[in-house]
Formats: C-alpha cells, sequence, structure tokens
C-alpha cells in the first residue's frame, strides 16, 4: 500500500518503509497499448540507441557475453514464434524442420533471428580457433541480423506507419484532383513547397493569396495548393520546435561533458604531478 504525499502529489514513504516498484509496472515502448509514456523525438532516438547499441557495451574480454546475448535473443524469438509453435527446438529433427520453414520465410522477423544465432555461433567459434578474420565477418552479419530482428519486432510498424501518414496528405490532394493533369502536377509539387521558407508560405497562407501563379502551377485548384500550403507551414513548425529540443539537449549534454572534462583534468593533473615527482617527465 501507497499513502499519497503532501497535497495528494507523489507518495509518503515513511522512515522503515520499503519502496517497492512491482515487477512490469514501468514500461518503456513505442507500443501505445503497451505503456502511458510519450516520447520526444529525442526519446525515440535514445530508446532505439538503447535497444542496437547498449548491448554492445561491453570489453573485448566479454566478446562471448556478447555472442551469448545475440543467441539467447534470437533463440528465445524463434522459441516464441507462432510457425515454430507445434516443433520441439530442443530436438535436434524439430530444429532441421524449424529451419526448413524459416527458409521458406526469408527476410521475416523470425529468419533474421536464425542468422543471428547461426552467426553469433560461428563467431564464438571462429574466435576460440584462432580465425580472426572469419570471426570479425560472422560477429558484423550476428550483429546486422540482430539489428534487423530489433526493427522488424520494435520499429517496423510505426516507420511505415510514418511513412503512410506523409503519402496520406500527397494521397488525398491526389484524390481530390479533377483531371489525371491535376494529379501529376500535386505529385510535382512536393520538391516545390520543401523548398518554401517559413516565411513565405505563413505570408501566403495568412494573406489568402494565390498561390499557382506564384509557383507557376496553373494545373492544380487553388483550394488545394492552400491545403498542401498549410500541411508544409505545420511541418515547418513541428521542425522547429524540435529543433528547439535538440537545442535543449545538446546544452545539456554539454554541460554533462564540460563537467566530465573538468573532473578528467583534475585526475590528469594529479598523475602529471605524480609523474613528476618519480622523475619520469
Amino acid at each position: 500500500m501507497a499513502e499519497p504525499g503532501e497535497g495528494g502529489k507523489g507518495i509518503k514513504v515513511e522512515k522503515g518503509d520499503s519502496f517497492i516498484l512491482p515487477a512490469g509496472s514501468i514500461s518503456i515502448s513505442l507500443d501505445p497499448t503497451k505503456t502511458s509514456n510519450r516520447f520526444t523525438r529525442h526519446g525515440v532516438s535514445w530508446f532505439v540507441e538503447h535497444l542496437i547499441v547498449q548491448p554492445l557495451n561491453r570489453s573485448a574480454d566479454e566478446l562471448t557475453d556478447l555472442f551469448e546475448y545475440w543467441d539467447n535473443q534470437a533463440e528465445a524469438l524463434l522459441k516464441a514464434s507462432e510457425k515454430l509453435s507445434h516443433l520441439d527446438l530442443e530436438d535436434e529433427k524439430d530444429c532441421e524442420t524449424a529451419v526448413q520453414i524459416v527458409e521458406q520465410h526469408r527476410g521475416s522477423l523470425e529468419w533474421w533471428a536464425l542468422m543471428a544465432l547461426l552467426n553469433a555461433k560461428k563467431a564464438k567459434k571462429c574466435l576460440d580457433e584462432g580465425e580472426s578474420a572469419d570471426a570479425v565477418l560472422a560477429a558484423c552479419r550476428a550483429q546486422a541480423s540482430h539489428s534487423m530482428v530489433i526493427y522488424m519486432r520494435d520499429l517496423e510498424e510505426y516507420v511505415w506507419t510514418g511513412y503512410q501518414h506523409f503519402q496520406l496528405i500527397y494521397g488525398t490532394a491526389k484524390a481530390s484532383a479533377q483531371t489525371p493533369t491535376e494529379a501529376k502536377a500535386i505529385d510535382a509539387l512536393r520538391p516545390i513547397f520543401e523548398n518554401l521558407s517559413e516565411d513565405v508560405l505563413h505570408t501566403w497562407v495568412e494573406a489568402g493569396t494565390n498561390i499557382g501563379p506564384r509557383i507557376g502551377v496553373t494545373d492544380v485548384d487553388e483550394k488545394l495548393l492552400s491545403a498542401l500550403a498549410q500541411f508544409h507551414l505545420s511541418e515547418h513548425e513541428r521542425r522547429r520546435k524540435q529543433k528547439q529540443l535538440d537545442r535543449e539537449h545538446g546544452s545539456r549534454t554539454w554541460t554533462n561533458l564540460v563537467a566530465a572534462a573538468a573532473a578528467g583534468a583534475a585526475v590528469a593533473t594529479v598523475v602529471l604531478a605524480t609523474l613528476r615527482a618519480f622523475g619520469v617527465l
């Protein structure tokens, strides 16, 4: 049980209390049905970095752990696959059958998992046998395959949704076109609008100016041109806000780097003084 804090805010923790978060109470995902969190653009980048880069934060002495990580991740995914649910992957014959099934679905999530697993095992074997070049190549392939697993499992749906959203804007405009010539003209308008500055778009939209004559377009209805201009104006606004978030994030990062550098400089000063004391410098 937890008592609310002062004014009903937060949680009140008394002396001697143990603050425990139940398993699964904190979940990070791009899937809004699995979590209540909402990412910033930097948050999305951090999340993807966490998925792809975090496992690589190991020393050379921990390469075997990395190979086992790829191996275990791929094995867990294959065991959970509906395509292979009727098989016992601990059984040799069933494993052979599983490979045959996965081979029939090249490019699938299971296929990339299998590639990650096989290359991780090969990398470890080559390393144990002193075949360093083959070990490096197999490890690169294992990492690439694992990255594809992450993309297909955690990211593909959202990348596709974003792509469809952008295409929908122009698809709707094309659907509203009265003639084939107008539809082709709308397709050609994207780079024109993307090269217009925010100030120009804002002025045209606010003033209700006829846009066609200003961009040399005569085959598209002005209402459609105005709608496309408003869409690209909103894109400018979104990018401007994102740049502000990027600057704020960069400022915090720079502050942390400066603090770390200052600490590093202090350590370096001590080291240099010690080396001079021993006559090394």
